[in-house]
């Protein structure tokens, strides 16, 4: 049996633009802040042995750990679903994590002094950070293919890698200008 001709990129992007987008926007506002702004987090210990763990373990083993368990956590919770309005609303809150890390205590510090003033606040800010990233991008990604017949889901596939590459440049370049404004 002849499999069907897929329909053209622009067809089968109409149908899949809002994962798209959730997806590009998912990476974009996570190469934003991370690692270039969680970087810039300063422990409140005095303590030397903490000072040398703080960011690999707070920063980069947190973010690493969270953002495989949300990924993990697709394969037992798919909410909300894939025409849910609430998807491109949670993506699009992800947002708060921006002045979040502001709020922790950044270096130099954009409004003089932490206001979550404990590591265990940018510790958990960092957790629920990495967790909404690679669960709603894992969502994205396995939504878009879905919403296309069977015979084009390898060019919707296509279609939401290049908006994943998409978003990351968009980070690294929003990256960039957040860093100057500090």
């Amino acid at each position: 049996e002849e499999r069907p001709k897929p329909d053209s990129i622009y067809i089968i992007f109409r149908k899949i633009w809002s994962m798209a987008l959730c997806v590009c926007c998912v990476f974009w506002f996570t190469i934003a802040v991370f690692p270039a702004l969680t970087v810039r987090v300063a422990t409140f210990s005095t303590h030397n042995m903490w000072n040398s763990l703080f960011l690999p373990v707070c920063c980069f083993l947190t973010f690493g750990v969270s953002d495989f368990m949300g990924r993990s956590l697709t394969a037992v919770v798919m909410w909300p679903g894939e025409h849910s309005c609430w998807f491109p609303v949670l993506v699009a809150a992800r947002l708060v994590f921006i002045p979040a890390f502001l709020l922790c205590n950044v270096t130099p510090h954009p409004f003089g002094s932490a206001l979550l003033a404990h590591d265990v606040a940018f510790f958990l800010v960092m957790l629920l950070f990495g967790m909404s990233s690679g669960y709603l991008a894992s969502l994205a990604m396995s939504y878009g293919p879905k919403r296309v017949e069977a015979h084009n889901a390898e060019t919707a596939g296509s279609v939401m890698m290049f908006f994943l590459a998409l978003g990351l440049a968009l980070g690294a370049a929003t990256s960039f200008v957040m860093i100057q404004c500090l």
